[in-house]
């Protein structure tokens, strides 16, 4: 059986908070047991491959990034922005003014590589415009890049943050939009987004957020896009509605929640289950998060429509998720009726 079935590798690695490794390695080939799907993987090199996968990631860390820049640069004893860390240890945070006015830049020197408090591997300089106070309604927070990078890959691309103030629960909600979002010189892949973040853990009785970042917790509701310009690749849109998306800033993957992905254009498959031997298409797929187990891994229930003939065929896949993906002895395929 193959390590990663492809279309549950774009739809489970679109939403890990960090990973160890980009998941570039190159497929292996497949076997041909009777009850195995078997992709046709792509033939584009591994850069990328891994762009495509985690340009995604790359922006939803990012909002780790910004957050945990605006917590170290704020005063919460003086109730003002100030410069929090002075050390020649990157990342290197700074900040202009330093008078307590509003608004200010803050500026995150990663140096060549280090590692951001989303995980994930940095370079280059990222500079944070805020209006206000993270945790202040109405404040809008825009990043801006000098060769940012994530991976080796440059990032750019437009992402505003607005606080809207407090929900009827209480919960702070971030309005997040991102547009012509890339992760490489090129423009093979073109993210957007707009999602609703409601901070359902993580502030404090004094209204900040608190300092520990895996305390924090997000329920996201929204859409995410992505563009593909490479044939072999279909770009990909993701709906999440009807149950919102519950992740930890630390997680690897959400502990609740429902979307819905879509790709613009179907995957083919070989096909051998059941004394059917062709070829299978899929463009859409649900995914429904079971929570965090004891071994540290996380569950994922996903169904596929499988185009077998005129009328889509749904298959669940229920499996463990862990930094390399679906664990392979988890992986359980139900045959809905």
């Amino acid at each position: 059986m193959k390590k990663y079935i492809y279309l549950v590798a774009i739809a489970v690695a679109l939403f890990a908070c960090k990973e160890k490794n980009p998941p570039i390695e190159e497929p292996e080939e497949p076997q041909e047991p009777k009850d195995t799907i078997v992709v046709t993987p792509p033939s584009e090199n591994e850069n990328t491959i891994a762009n495509y996968f985690i340009t995604p990631v790359a922006w939803n860390g990012n909002f780790t990034e910004i957050t945990n820049a605006m917590i170290i640069t704020n005063s919460r004893k003086a109730n003002a922005p100030t410069l929090a860390n002075d050390e020649a240890v990157y990342p290197i945070y700074d900040i202009d003014p330093k008078d307590g006015t509003w608004p200010v830049v803050v500026t995150v020197n990663y140096g060549d590589s280090a590692i951001g408090a989303d995980g994930l591997q940095h370079g280059g300089i990222m500079r944070i415009h805020a209006t206000n106070f993270f945790e202040a309604e109405g404040s809008v927070i825009t990043p801006s890049f000098d060769n940012f990078q994530c991976y080796g890959a440059v990032l750019s691309g437009s992402q505003t943050i607005t606080n809207t103030g407090k929900n009827d629960a209480g919960n702070l909600v971030f309005d997040v939009t991102i547009a012509n979002g890339t992760l490489e010189q090129s423009r093979e892949f073109v993210y957007s987004e707009h999602t609703l973040r409601e901070l359902v853990g993580g502030l404090g009785e004094n209204g900040f957020l608190v300092p520990e970042l895996a305390a924090h917790r997000y329920s996201i509701t929204g859409q995410m896009k992505m563009q593909s310009s490479v044939d072999s690749l279909p770009g990909y849109e993701i709906n999440i509605d009807s149950i919102p998306m519950l992740i930890s800033v630390g997680d690897l993957y959400p502990t609740a929640g429902f979307i819905r992905v879509t790709l613009d254009k179907p995957i083919s498959y070989k096909m051998n289950e059941a004394g059917f031997q062709g070829t299978v298409s899929i463009q859409t797929a649900e995914l429904q998060f079971t929570g965090k187990t004891e071994r540290d891994t996380y569950g994922v229930r996903i169904t596929v429509y499988l185009q077998m003939g005129i009328l889509p065929m749904p298959m669940t896949i229920q499996c463990e998720l862990n930094e390399g993906g679906p664990i392979p002895e988890t992986i359980q395929y139900i045959w809905n009726q």
